[in-house]
């Protein structure tokens, strides 16, 4: 990886401490090689707008689980079809073959809180995967940390 790639990913994790959690966000995945024009933004990016657009009275979603009262900043960055995957120019692209399903759904998440566990991390993912058909990728951010986080569905048999 070229030391001008490094530098701009450094920037862009940086200014994510800045005032547009999302385009910042988007940045550093365009600097990574995720580009797509797949985008849907929520109205805003409160929980309560995240629920209204995604969340229907008879889904299991526990937002007691999901610790929605810590989740300060919530956003629908974009959905990232397979054939989109297979043709980023990502320095950590990976040759993964999948078949199902053919998309990935990515999310930015600030907390309120200092530490979370990656049992904590990954409950919050979870609850979120499960509106979805296909995989969610959550960008968690708090206290000054990133964590990724990717919830790869499989078929049941």
């Amino acid at each position: 990886m070229s030391m001008d790639i490094k530098r701009n990913i450094e920037k862009a994790i940086i200014a994510l401490d800045g005032i547009n959690l999302t385009e910042n966000t988007l940045k550093l995945f365009q600097i990574l090689g995720y580009n797509t024009e797949r985008r849907m933004q929520l109205a805003e990016t409160s929980f309560n707008c995240f629920k209204d657009s995604f969340i229907q009275p008879e889904s299991k979603f526990d937002e007691e689980t999901a610790l929605v009262k810590q989740w300060k900043y919530i956003d629908l960055l974009f959905q990232l079809s397979n054939l989109e995957m297979s043709k980023n120019e990502s320095p950590f692209k990976e040759t993964v073959e999948r078949n199902e399903p053919a998309s990935y759904l990515s999310f930015i998440v600030e907390l309120t809180g200092k530490d979370y566990s990656r049992n904590d991390l990954a409950q919050i993912a979870r609850e979120i995967n499960r509106l979805f058909p296909m995989h969610v990728f959550v960008l968690f951010k708090y206290n000054n940390k990133l964590t990724f986080s990717l919830i790869d569905r499989r078929l049941w048999c």
